[in-house]
């Protein structure tokens, strides 16, 4: 809910998503739920014989900052190292730095509610990324990213790991920062969708595979099964996308995210729609 000064007009409402750039208040709300699990993690321990607080920063002054581990100075020292990449350093070094500390072995326990706290900050600031699926990904809404989260965990049962993974392999490829492979991207998340109806059909080609859903008790409306057609044959049109090219494909991250969300809503539709059907 927008404060009492930016409803009344006093102060500026921020309305435009950060995606090139992140500005001071994201940085320092970013930073301080960093701060909140490493503080809460060295009261919970204090007691203890365990340091999972004094592992954490180790394994970030080693593995996140590439420094000796013999010349190891204090908790204190690789913490305000780090609140200083958060705050200072360029916008996806940020990333890095929450990337890393969900990752982190120490962090098992909370490793959900950390990456809670990151996402809720992000919608919160309005920041055009969430963590999904272990990674950063360029994602404006928490609907987008509810919506690739639900197919990544209703496909998580043995008979759909091959769909998860085509989801997997299309948000890698869309979060990689340094390297992003968009037209990749849009052929893992259509491929999450063939391997669903291969599934349910026992056809491996989207486009015959569609025309015999009815056949396994699902129902789906002919102007939504022509406008998967229609989707399906613009991938294996798009200058590249499923196929060789000769020129490069023309995919950009705002079609290779509306891909991924797109196919993961189809996904779990089917899968919830096939277990109604006793086809899975």
């Amino acid at each position: 809910m927008p404060s009492f000064s930016e409803r009344y007009g006093h102060r500026e409402v921020r309305t435009v998503i950060q995606r090139e750039a992140i500005d001071e208040s994201a940085r320092v709300a970013l930073w301080n739920v960093v701060y909140l699990f490493v503080k809460n993690m060295q009261e919970e321990y204090r007691f203890s014989d365990l340091s999972p607080h004094q592992d954490l920063a180790v394994e970030f002054w080693a593995d996140h900052l590439k420094r000796p581990l013999d010349e190891f100075p204090s908790q204190t020292t690789v913490w305000q190292l780090i609140k200083n990449q958060v705050l200072q350093q360029e916008w996806f070094i940020l990333f890095d730095v929450a990337e890393r500390f969900a990752a982190a072995r120490p962090m098992r326990r909370n490793r959900q509610n950390f990456i809670d706290g990151i996402n809720h900050e992000l919608e919160e600031h309005l920041v055009g990324y969430r963590f999904i699926n272990g990674a950063i990904t360029p994602i404006d809404s928490a609907e987008e990213a509810n919506a690739i989260s639900e197919a990544l965990g209703i496909a998580s049962a043995t008979p759909l790991a091959g769909i998860r993974h085509h989801l997997a392999n299309a948000i890698d490829k869309l979060a990689d920062r340094s390297a992003p492979d968009y037209p990749n991207s849009v052929k893992e998340s259509i491929s999450a969708v063939e391997a669903m109806l291969e599934v349910l059909t026992r056809d491996g080609v989207l486009s015959k595979a569609l025309r015999k859903l009815k056949d396994t008790g699902i129902v789906v409306h002919p102007a939504l099964l022509e406008a998967w057609a229609k989707m399906y044959g613009w991938t294996s049109d798009e200058n590249g996308v499923r196929h060789s090219a000769a020129a490069p494909p023309t995919v950009d991250q705002a079609t290779a995210k509306y891909m991924l969300v797109t196919c993961s809503g189809f996904v779990s539709w089917l899968i919830e729609e096939g277990r109604k059907a006793n086809a899975i």
